[in-house]
């Protein structure tokens, strides 16, 4: 089975360079014009129109438009929910998106833009299944498993009845995932290692359930494809390619996963619909919810399309090949993950239940199913040549009824529009409700909201807007008392406001909406969505990630084929690859190659991208806990004071320092990371003090706080977005901590 790993062998009657390139050349040709085929009703009946089609589109309008100004991770959907904006760029995978706004920009429409986009997802589907299959057989029999994978009714359905078009996109990348792990489990090559990296990336980078289901079923199947004298290795070379991975998607997972507690998500009331108890296939549900019917008729389709390799599985089982045998596990297993048999590993295994839809599965049972009925196509032909057997007949109907349903239903049976309807709904996507998912926490139901006028509204200051793009609003604000302004955006923690170089203070209304704290006097405020250094370490990471895999890609001919040949036991020899870094001259041979380095690199980096943002924000949290408790301390000190020595009157800090009520380090203005009420402040007073903190640094990677405190003789703690390290002497246009 490993010819198809070396290289091709010259045949008879293929001599030639010419007739060896069009032998490699003619199966790939012909995979190309099954998808072209299937590709055909894109073009002649238009875009199908799915229920995820406008969500999709809603996505990739303005993703696109923040591309070409530059802007190649968008942080703001700002035209959806009819302006007020939503922060879905940063949860949902933008594979897809990059992928349309390329096509987008060769095209010059969205209509055509979209048939080529579907196009060639569809190829690389029917190539990726191609490779993989090349692994386990001949070219004939691989390309009938490409066709068979293009053929399968459930991936056919996500593209024409469902438009779950990312998690079509996502089915291109899984063959090309298999391919290197079956290749890693075999011989290890840095390319290969390169190559399931890649994959991997892509993978988290498309479509999120896909993902999950993906990285069980390869960890399942790589576990099955160890082998007993290098299990280790390979699971270290598997371990290494998911690591790369990892890190080539940081830039997306990485903001995700710190910001998930910020939008409403699953802290909303659940949605029955996207339970995963009430979406098994066979499941009683099925009798009363339309979507788990359809599914459950797919997942019959499915079995018809598989049972006439279920005749000959005994055989392909005792074949001895263990990727054979994996690719029949993961075949069965698959199919019954999406039954309510695997309900015990749906309430036991994490993120799991987050997938919603366990008719997912039927991806990977299409992918490798595909795979095992061309393999079946050799013991087909030998038995029909021999006595025919009726009860095989079974299986063959049963394939003939699933190709008549998906050409019958999921094809023809699909709604499509035409360049004039399609171009007609993007045009009525721009201020479009989103799911509520993607929403702030602190967004309230856009009915229920408290109606705006204008863009800027400021009570009686006159405003004028001067610019409104997606991350960054300006305006002039005439004359009149210090107020609030109220801005036409939903709040997120990045959005910051400052007027005349001073940071101004930005909350949440009632309403989830952003409020300026606005000075007296004329000032022209700007709103900028403001990224946190986190974001910049991740893309950075993300960017040497990807780096080293193509480094990976373009080893030159004589790097050591083996990925153990790079890293030797014992004392090491110079390599082909690059001579090895010695201590002495005299010392000793061993060192690290270029390839060691590359990977310890991205190790540390991804190490580095996680524990330093960590790191900070738990100093930036400590540093402003003391200060919340040192502001208290103040507070307990000038009660004490006043109702003792001070005689009715409120102390300075210096006053209160030199009776011990605070100690040296409040006293001298400074402690953790921030600056105090100090010296003869506050003046003595029969009515009043105020003692604040603001942080010594207040922005960048290393701010010693993010927020100023303030207290006075209410004893009510307050604070504030931090403005300087310049401390407050008035808690006007703080809120109470803990609001």
């Amino acid at each position: 089975m490993d010819n198809a790993l070396e290289n091709v062998d010259n045949p008879r009657g293929f001599a030639s360079p010419l007739g060896l390139t069009m032998r490699r050349l003619t199966p790939v040709l012909i995979v190309t014009a099954a998808a072209i085929l299937l590709s055909v009703p894109l073009v002649l009946r238009g875009i199908p129109k799915g229920g995820d089609l406008p969500n999709h589109f809603h996505f990739a309008l303005p993703f696109y438009d923040e591309l070409r100004a530059g802007n190649w991770h968008p942080g703001w959907l700002a035209d959806s929910n009819w302006g007020f904006g939503d922060a879905r760029f940063r949860f949902y995978p933008p594979g897809l998106y990059y992928l349309l706004a390329a096509t987008r920009t060769i095209t010059g429409n969205w209509y055509y833009a979209a048939i080529a986009a579907f196009a060639l997802i569809t190829l690389v589907s029917g190539l990726g299944a191609y490779y993989l299959a090349r692994l386990f057989c001949e070219r004939r029999l691989a390309v009938f498993a490409a066709i068979l994978y293009l053929l399968a009714p459930y991936h056919l359905n996500e593209l024409y009845q469902a438009s779950l078009l990312s998690e079509y996109a996502a089915c291109a990348v899984l063959p090309f995932a298999f391919m290197f792990v079956e290749k890693i489990c075999r011989r290890r090559s840095l390319t290969d290692l390169a190559g399931l990296a890649a994959c991997y990336a892509l993978l988290i980078l498309t479509h999120l359930p896909m993902a999950v289901i993906g990285s069980l079923t390869l960890l399942g199947y790589g576990l099955m494809r160890l082998e007993r004298k290098t299990w280790s290795r390979t699971l270290l070379s598997l371990a290494l390619a998911v690591v790369l991975g990892l890190a080539a998607s940081v830039f997306f997972w990485g903001t995700m996963l710190a910001e998930l507690k910020w939008i409403k998500g699953s802290s909303v009331t659940p949605n029955p619909y996207y339970d995963y108890r009430l979406n098994f296939l066979f499941s009683p549900s099925s009798l009363t919810n339309l979507n788990n019917w359809y599914a459950t008729l797919l997942g019959l389709a499915m079995i018809g399309f598989m049972l006439p390799a279920v005749y000959f599985i005994v055989r392909l089982y005792r074949t001895g090949e263990k990727g054979l045998k994996a690719a029949i596990a993961v075949t069965v297993a698959s199919l019954l993950m999406a039954t309510p048999l695997s309900l015990p590993l749906w309430r036991v295994i994490p993120k799991l239940p987050e997938i919603q839809f366990p008719w997912r599965w039927l991806a990977i049972t299409s992918l490798t199913g595909s795979l095992l009925l061309a393999l079946s196509l050799p013991h087909w032909a030998s038995s029909l040549r021999m006595a025919f057997q009726p009860r095989k007949l079974a299986g063959l109907l049963a394939f003939t009824l699933s190709l008549v349903f998906v050409g019958s239903i999921v094809v023809d049976g699909g709604v499509y529009l035409k360049r004039q309807a399609f171009e007609a709904m993007l045009r009525d996507l721009p201020g479009a409700l989103s799911f509520k998912d993607w929403t702030p926490v602190q967004a309230n139901n856009l009915v229920h909201q408290q109606k705006m006028h204008a863009q800027v509204e400021a009570g009686d200051r006159a405003v004028t807007i001067t610019s409104w793009d997606p991350e960054r609003r300006t305006f002039h604000i005439g004359a009149g008392a210090a107020t609030s302004a109220r801005v036409w955006t939903y709040y997120y923690p990045h959005w910051t406001a400052f007027a005349g170089g001073r940071a101004l203070p930005v909350t949440a209304n009632t309403d989830g909406v952003i409020e300026v704290g606005v000075p007296s006097g004329t000032a022209d405020v700007e709103i900028i969505f403001h990224e946190p250094p986190r974001v910049r370490i991740a893309a950075f990471v993300t960017l040497l990630a990807w780096i080293v895999i193509l480094l990976l890609f373009g080893l030159p001919r004589g790097t050591p084929r083996a990925f153990w040949q790079v890293f030797p036991s014992g004392r090491s020899r110079k390599t082909p690859l690059i001579n090895r870094l010695q201590w002495s001259k005299h010392g000793s041979q061993s060192g690290f190659s270029l390839i060691e380095l590359l990977i310890v690199v991205t190790i540390i980096g991804i190490i580095a991208s996680i524990a330093i943002p960590n790191h900070m924000a738990s100093r930036r949290a400590a540093n402003e806990a003391s200060a919340q408790k040192s502001l208290r301390l103040m507070n307990s000190a000038e009660l004490t004071y006043r109702s003792t020595v001070g005689k009715g009157l409120y102390g300075t800090v210096s006053v209160l320092g030199s009776w011990n009520l605070v100690d040296g380090a409040l006293s001298s203005g400074s402690k953790d990371g921030y600056n105090f009420t100090t010296g003869d402040a506050p003046a003595a007073s029969t009515t009043g003090f105020v003692m604040a903190a603001a942080p010594i640094i207040s922005s960048g990677l290393s701010a010693t706080g993010t927020r100023e405190f303030c207290v006075d003789q209410t004893g009510v703690l307050t604070k504030r977005t931090a403005t300087g390290q310049t401390v407050a002497t008035s808690c006007s246009g703080f809120t109470a901590v803990g609001q």
